[in-house]
C-alpha cells in the first residue's frame, strides 16, 4: 500500500500521491476479454478515500457509506496474516456486511 500510478481507459500511466487514491467501489462483476485483461462493471455504489491509520494499522479507507476500512499484514511479503476489518464510523441501526470474500478478522 504505498504510491503507484493511475490509469484509466487509454491515458498515459501519471504518478499519484497516496492521499489521491480514490478507488471507485462498483457493484457487479467484471467481465474478462482476455486473461487477466477486463472491464468493470458500470454502477458506482461508493468511494473509498484513503486516510492515516489508526495505530497498529498498515492501511486505512474511508468509505463514502460512512463505514471505515482497516487493513493490516503480518509480513509486506505474505498474505497470511492479512487481517480486514469494516467498522461504522457513525452510529446507526444498519447492519455492515462485509465484501464478499473478505471476512471481519477482528471484533469492533
Amino acid at each position: 500500500m504505498g504510491g503507484g500510478f493511475w490509469r484509466r481507459g487509454g491515458e498515459t500511466p501519471s504518478a499519484v500521491k497516496w492521499e489521491e487514491r480514490i478507488i471507485e467501489i462498483r457493484e457487479g462483476s467484471w467481465s474478462y476479454v482476455s486473461s487477466s485483461i477486463g472491464k468493470a462493471p458500470e454502477k458506482v455504489v461508493g468511494t473509498a478515500t484513503p486516510q492515516e491509520p489508526p495505530e497498529e494499522w498498515q492501511a486505512s479507507w474511508n468509505i463514502s457509506t460512512g463505514n471505515e476500512l482497516l487493513i493490516r499484514w503480518a509480513s509486506p511479503t505474505s498474505s497470511s496474516g492479512l487481517n480486514f476489518v469494516i467498522r461504522n464510523k457513525e452510529p446507526t441501526d444498519r447492519m455492515v456486511q462485509p465484501i464478499s470474500g473478505i471476512t471481519d478478522c477482528q471484533n469492533h
